[in-house]
């Protein structure tokens, strides 16, 4: 393991430039290939001659970290607070994880069958305002879109289907709270209410809850977690006989395949809502970070623990291999060497059976602490040999931290360490083709202006057709502003020549701040819904005194 990561950055600019041109000759422009062969061979030739190389900086690399709302974790701080303080904290959450080019924050929005958004089925949550169904005073979800999208980065709408308590009765919810409306979709298992899974009219629910986010805000994903039928509860059975005798035992005998089908359809189904609403918006999942162990199967991994397909009753690698979801990020949280779940293993067994998903890689963060039990997390090295692994694995293209508050915290320099040593440079979020392989139409007139150290610019958005009822794809999601130094190959393979991302949905301007002297070649590309590149390029050249 030493020997790799001493030689990391030769490997993953040997993988970042395979990828590269794997694009490339899927184009028909010979020259642009050839340009690539020279600048690979360049490339390599010169970490030759160095001998080693600091930064290794992918162009495209999914960046993401959950912010969790449940139980106040990450945000907002506490119950009860204004809605002046709350945008506060979020605005100072999302600078600081921009500062460390993070490109996504999967933010949830449905902890416990409530709602941090202005929803006709679901209460406001408790955690917005202190009770479950008072307003807020404005529209968390639609501010965070905002906030998020003016950054440059993505909002995932994350959002638990079956949760409703977590200790507490039935009695302490609001009135609209479907569980007071509807107690007979309910379960209590281990002090806790769920929905039951087993019964279609809770399934039905949970899609039309799904359907109605979608539908009204620009949200990029719906992400779901490790959370489907309940975590185990010593000496406890989950109590679904009875449904299983109305709805599943003529054709499930095994009552453990009836619930694994209950699960199955509902991802199945809000696949399926989520791209009829809206085709272009993608649809997560963050299981357990162990699907089966090879002790319960042979297909599973050599692991020892808890699992999706035996306990959990989440089928993921059934969901995957179907194209139901499409990205998928395993909660691998433990350490590598760990006993009964080593790091290595796993990452080993989800990039062999991802399917037709992208792989990311959901990191524990929260196991660092300088007076931790284990020795391992008392720094950052582990989560930056873990982030070595999964860049280094031909499969994984991103990362995922657990949670927003050990950034804010900069637990053991944690925030520092990625800013300065992984994430020194922006990077898209990796195109998801098969949701939609067309190339936006690009952007049109570029103007560059030079005031002092600030660079202004400002272009056309292209004139597209676009309805509600029909989505084009031609249609720019996010621009890509580049800046080279005049005269020089525009390569827009070059992370580190990305200045920064502007969304469609706003004014087609960007400033550039603190740009150094001398003359410059300012770029500005398209990217479609489904993260599609169009690398025709308006570009303008200024002079900076």
């Amino acid at each position: 393991m030493d020997l790799i990561i001493k030689i990391r950055p030769f490997l993953m600019q040997l993988k970042t430039n395979i990828v590269f041109l794997y694009f490339q000759i899927a184009k028909t422009d010979v020259k642009e290939v050839i340009l690539t062969i020279i600048f690979t061979a360049a490339s390599l030739c010169s970490f030759q001659l160095r001998g080693q190389q600091t930064d290794f900086l992918p162009k495209r690399e999914f960046r993401g970290v959950w912010v969790a709302t449940v139980s106040n974790i990450d945000w907002p701080s506490a119950k009860g607070l204004s809605p002046e303080i709350q945008k506060k904290e979020f605005v100072k959450l999302l600078d600081v994880l921009q500062s460390c080019n993070i490109n996504a924050v999967i933010v949830q929005v449905r902890p416990k069958a409530d709602a941090l958004y202005h929803s006709a089925t679901e209460p406001w949550s408790a955690y917005l305002s202190g009770r479950q169904g008072q307003d807020p005073g404005y529209d968390p979800l639609e501010f965070m879109v905002a906030q998020a999208h003016e950054r440059g980065m993505e909002l995932h709408a994350w959002m638990n289907p079956f949760r409703i308590t977590t200790g507490e009765g039935l009695q302490s919810l609001s009135m609209r709270n479907a569980a007071r409306r509807y107690p007979q979709w309910t379960v209590n298992f281990g002090g806790r209410y769920y929905f039951n899974p087993g019964l279609p009219q809770v399934r039905e629910y949970l899609l039309g809850v799904v359907a109605e986010v979608v539908g009204k805000y620009d949200i990029d994903a719906v992400h779901l977690d490790d959370y489907f039928y309940p975590y185990p509860v010593r000496g406890a059975s989950f109590p679904d006989k009875v449904q299983w005798e109305r709805y599943g035992r003529g054709k499930f005998p095994d009552i453990a395949d009836w619930r694994r089908d209950n699960v199955n359809t509902l991802v199945r189904e809000l696949s399926d809502t989520i791209k009829k609403v809206k085709s272009y918006v993608r649809f997560g999942v963050s299981p357990f970070g162990i699907y089966r162990n090879s002790s319960s199967h042979p297909s599973g991994s050599a692991t020892n623990g808890i699992s999706n397909y035996d306990d959990l009753y989440a089928d993921v690698e059934l969901w995957l291999r179907e194209g139901w979801v499409d990205y998928v990020v395993p909660q691998l949280y433990w350490e590598n060497g760990h006993s009964a779940a080593d790091y290595a293993e796993l990452l080993r067994w989800w990039s062999g059976n991802s399917g037709q998903a992208q792989l990311y890689i959901g990191h524990g963060i929260y196991n660092i602490s300088p007076s931790g039990k284990k020795a391992v997390w008392r720094t950052t090295d582990e989560i930056a040999r873990q982030i070595d692994m999964q860049r280094l694995n031909m499969r994984s293209i991103g990362s995922v931290f657990y949670s927003a508050k050990y950034f804010m915290s900069n637990v053991c320099g944690l925030t520092d360490r990625i800013r300065t040593g992984y994430y020194t440079a922006q990077a898209l979020v990796p195109p998801v083709k098969r949701l939609g392989s067309t190339e936006p139409a690009p952007a049109q007139e570029l103007r560059a202006y030079a005031d002092g150290k600030n660079v202004s610019l400002r272009w056309q958005k292209p004139d597209v057709v676009h309805s509600d009822a029909v989505y084009s794809y031609a249609r720019p999601r996010y621009y890509v502003v580049y800046r080279f130094a005049s005269g020089n190959y525009k390569n827009l393979n070059d992370a580190s020549a990305i200045a920064g991302k502007v969304w469609a949905s706003g004014p087609a301007e960007f400033t550039d701040r603190n740009v150094p002297k001398g003359r410059w070649t300012y770029a500005v590309t398209s990217v479609s819904a489904t993260g599609v590149e169009n690398e025709n390029f308006s570009a303008a050249t200024v002079d900076v005194l």
